[in-house]
């Protein structure tokens, strides 16, 4: 594999007193190498420090992040606490778990430029350079666009596009298959691996879809509690299929099945909690449709999980459920009533829509004040308030994160936990989830399906977006498949 690339050496952190609630220690005495050529994973529950690691990979930690540092991390020679950030950047790629948090300007183009042109390469080279990655990624089509026309998991892509144009010698990827469907998590792997081979380029992935990774990687790094508690051959840690995480145990897989649109019979004499009838929309500067021509139905105590490829309408059919987009032609009824003449504030009180990421969505400066927000707002009972912030905190596992907790210093998966529960305690008859087990353990993804499943036995309408396949067969009753824009019969 080669001479050691990244070495991380006795390195503890941890976080000022301020940014966190409880726990402060992140890190405790990691030892950790990487060498050149080399596929790793990094995994392990929510909060077990996974992120805090690899930003010291690339000096925004101890460099752009406030905190105690002990230890030493050195990349290709180089001290990270004594090198700059856009020094490092050219030898540690880095890919965001949102990719818009790395965008700096609007198209595909500029985008992948932007990196070659702030280093000085000539302009020749960078297009040699955008050709050559975007023709091993197989996202030449997505050349000449905007990135807001783009789906989240094609501006995935670019954002890795945009990394891999720098011929970094490390790249880590921050859950990079979190918003992609299986056959283009596949497909990003196999391009990774032919790209890795060819340049020599070390890839560290942290991730918790497992299952799509076995054949890739070489070695697994599990961390827990901030701590790494395995650290070996994949090929010994997976024996027999991925092995569970710290603290997982088996169980049995619940009903539920394949991506596939299967026949539905609606209740007999029973009104949809929703129904979308013909519905078509185009973005403003396109010329093809996202949705054309359609039509769904969602009932009182089901669970519908929407699936389909990456850019194939999903996620803007969702936002028409609750009126955040509004169709050029066709109709969408909430509990028999045309939301076209009412406000999304309106519509929120019956249909409330989680978006892909917390970070959106998350605005206040406790989580007791963020999950108290949506009710106040809906005009509830300050004592029903209060018991459902309780009683909702026990169910998305959230108590030990404490009520005066701040949202935007907590982990991925905790964030997202926080903003799903202040969807959950404005008690609407419709939840709508977009991709919610992103940064989300097994563990916490079972606890999710079993409220999913209580939910429902209240008689609420779920309806969830994923590409989690182990997600959607713990509880869904229907699948609902879009392709280019339709629903396939």
């Amino acid at each position: 594999m080669g001479e050691p690339l990244l070495s991380v050496e006795s390195l503890s952190y941890s976080y000022p007193y301020f940014e966190t609630e409880g726990k402060r220690q992140a890190l405790f005495d990691i030892n950790l190498e990487i060498r050149t050529g080399e596929r790793v994973v990094l995994m392990g529950p929510s909060g077990s420090g996974k992120s805090t690691l690899i930003q010291t990979f690339i000096g925004l930690i101890p460099n752009l992040r406030a905190g105690r540092m002990e230890g030493k991390v050195t990349v290709d020679g180089l001290d990270t606490s004594e090198t700059s950030v856009p020094g490092l950047s050219k030898i540690v790629g880095y890919v965001f778990q949102d990719p818009d948090h790395q965008m700096v300007t609007g198209d595909v183009d500029s985008e992948l430029a932007f990196g070659p042109e702030q280093s000085g390469i000539d302009s020749g080279s960078i297009e040699e350079r955008i050709t050559s990655v975007t023709e091993m990624l197989s996202m030449e089509h997505l050349r000449g666009r905007e990135l807001a026309d783009l789906s989240w998991g094609e501006r995935q892509k670019v954002a890795i596009a945009s990394v891999l144009v720098m011929r970094p010698k490390i790249i880590v990827l921050d859950e990079p298959l979190s918003g992609l469907d299986r056959d283009s998590a596949a497909s990003l792997l196999e391009h990774l691996g032919t790209i890795g081979k060819t340049w020599n380029i070390a890839v560290v992935i942290v991730e918790h879809r497992l299952d799509l990774l076995e054949g890739f990687i070489d070695r697994v790094v599990v961390m827990d509690a901030g701590r790494i508690v395995y650290d070996g051959p994949a090929a010994d840690y997976s024996a027999g299929g991925m092995a569970l995480l710290p603290g997982e145990t088996g169980g049995v897989v619940h009903a539920g099945g394949t991506c596939l649109p299967e026949p539905f019979v609606p209740p007999e004499g029973v009104i949809p909690a929703i129904e979308v009838l013909d519905v078509s929309y185009t973005y403003p500067h396109r010329k093809t449709p996202v949705l054309n021509g359609v039509s769904a139905a969602f009932y009182p105590g089901e669970v519908v999980f929407i699936c389909g490829p990456n850019g194939s309408g999903k996620s803007t059919f969702i936002k028409h459920l609750n009126g955040i987009l509004r169709p050029d032609s066709g109709r969408v009824l909430v509990s028999g009533t045309d939301i076209a003449g009412k406000t999304v504030a309106q519509t929120a009180s019956l249909v409330s829509l989680v978006g892909q990421h917390a970070d959106y969505q998350l605005f206040e400066e406790t989580i007791e004040r963020e999950l108290a927000f949506g009710p106040r707002n809906l005009g509830m009972d300050e004592g029903d308030i209060d018991h459902s912030i309780d009683e909702i905190m026990k169910l998305m596992d959230m108590t030990h994160l404490g009520r005066k907790g701040r949202p935007l210093k907590l982990s991925v998966g905790e964030k997202q936990r926080v903003a799903i529960a202040s969807h959950l305690v404005m008690q609407t008859p419709v939840v709508v989830l977009d991709e919610p087990t992103l940064g989300l353990d097994k563990i916490l993804k079972d606890k999710l399906a079993s409220l999913i499943r209580d939910l429902k036995t209240r008689g609420k309408t779920i309806i969830v977006v994923t590409h989690d396949q182990e997600f959607a067969r713990l509880c869904a009753d229907r699948f609902l498949y879009f392709q280019d824009g339709c629903l396939v019969p």
